[in-house]
């Protein structure tokens, strides 16, 4: 749950920023008795009590540098055991991820992905499932890799056609997604799985940077050699040489 004070990136306008209290004259509707908390700043958030040991809790908070309201909660999650119990913490406003994706990126590639982040607070795992998937699928179509090997043997096949840097961050989506242990993962990549620690953050932005090389810096920068190689041909001079990629 996003609370005052809290650092992160603004769903709005995707900039970091340390949210601010958000005041609002309009409260939500919700089952319930409602306890008001406050704070030195004015309204903080909402407390509804569901039981003895349930709460639901509403946060309002407001980002400094687009004015934007976010809402977030901390609500109950499944019992585990007799006594403990997991939370579920959402962002319910805005209710739509505030990231671009180039629309190079063909349609079903960019949904997982913008899926993917949506979800990604109610349920890591099945942002981390669509987020493999759309790995893949990214594999496929811009790397050009078999379709019927695994999701790690697609990941090696790529390694040599990219920027040493690149490559090198999405060999590791192996690592910190822990396939050796977790054979599924590879095999099919869409199964509701368990997360690795930072596996699915580590993911989206490698897939970000893998959406910008293959349909936008790639396509650009072989769009600009061409041009220039036909200008030197007929000026009589030899084409660009291609340099290892490093």
């Amino acid at each position: 749950m996003i609370e005052k004070g809290d650092r992160g990136k603004c769903p709005h306008c995707g900039t970091a920023v340390q949210f601010t209290p958000g005041l609002t004259e309009h409260l939500i509707p919700m089952h319930g008795e409602p306890r008001v908390e406050y704070s030195d700043y004015g309204f903080h958030s909402l407390v509804y009590k569901y039981g003895e040991e349930s709460n639901l809790k509403l946060s309002v908070v407001e980002c400094p540098s687009c004015s934007q309201i976010v809402i977030s909660a901390d609500l109950p999650g499944p019992v585990l055991g007799e006594k403990l119990q997991t939370r579920i913490q959402p962002v319910l406003w805005p209710n739509r991820p505030s990231i671009s994706i180039p629309e190079e990126v063909p349609a079903h590639i960019a949904t997982d992905y913008l899926e993917a982040v949506t979800v990604r607070d109610l349920s890591p795992r099945a942002a981390a499932a669509l987020a493999r998937r759309c790995l893949q699928s990214t594999l496929i179509h811009a790397g050009k890799v078999r379709e019927n090997a695994d999701l790690a043997q697609q990941i090696e096949e790529v390694l040599p056609d990219l920027p040493g840097y690149l490559g090198d961050d999405v060999d590791a989506i192996r690592n910190v997604g822990n396939f050796a242990a977790h054979p599924l993962k590879s095999k099919e990549p869409e199964r509701l799985l368990d997360v690795e620690e930072d596996e699915l953050e580590w993911s989206l932005e490698v897939l970000a940077r893998l959406f910008d090389f293959y349909y936008v810096s790639r396509p650009r920068s072989e769009s600009r050699r061409a041009r220039l190689n036909e200008k030197l041909e007929s000026a009589g001079k030899p084409p660009l040489k291609k340099r290892d990629r490093d």
